[in-house]
């Protein structure tokens, strides 16, 4: 009698999952990613570590420097004098870029002259510091109280730092080189 015997490797689908957005985030499967990439190691420092153990602090930093920098004017939303006439298209060509999720409506209702604008114009006399409140609340929640933390074995709670990361880049909290 002949015994035939085959040996089948099998991924879960959530182990497969982990991978495909580890060579999203990273570009190649390594063996350590918290180890191996900076990017990795800092958002699981970042959101992990510290965001948790020093929120009011960084949300204290964040109303003071929203505070400084977001302003209200009266006049034409739709004038093609103010920066950004064709905001309503980039803006959509940035959510079918990165997705709705990353670059969320509200964005836009709050930032209307673009993101990194801080600047509001509406065509009603609106309270400085009501717009200046709604700004930060939506800054904060948008970048600093996500709902998952990185965790090495699965990737794919990095996706919303990730996302919170673009956010803080568009909108003109952190500078680039």
């Amino acid at each position: 009698m002949r015994l035939d015997f085959c040996l089948w490797n099998v991924r879960c689908a959530s182990h497969v999952a982990n991978l495909v957005v580890l060579v999203a985030l990273v570009g190649e499967i390594i063996p350590s990613p918290c180890d191996n990439s900076d990017l990795c190691a800092n958002l699981v420092r970042w959101y992990k570590y510290i965001v948790p153990s020093y929120v009011e602090e960084l949300n204290s930093s964040l109303r003071t420097f929203v505070l400084s920098r977001f302003c209200v004017r009266v006049g034409d939303p739709d004038d093609v004098n103010i920066p950004e006439p064709n905001l309503r298209q980039w803006f959509l060509g940035l959510q079918r870029l990165y997705w709705p999720d990353t670059v969320p409506e509200e964005l836009l209702q709050v930032f209307n002259r673009g993101l990194g604008v801080w600047l509001r114009v509406s065509a009603e006399d609106w309270d400085q510091l009501l717009c200046v409140q709604r700004a930060f609340r939506l800054v904060s929640h948008l970048v600093l109280f996500l709902q998952e933390r990185p965790q090495p074995t699965r990737f794919w709670h990095f996706a919303a730092c990730t996302r919170a990361l673009l956010r803080m880049r568009l909108i003109g909290i952190t500078k680039g080189p």
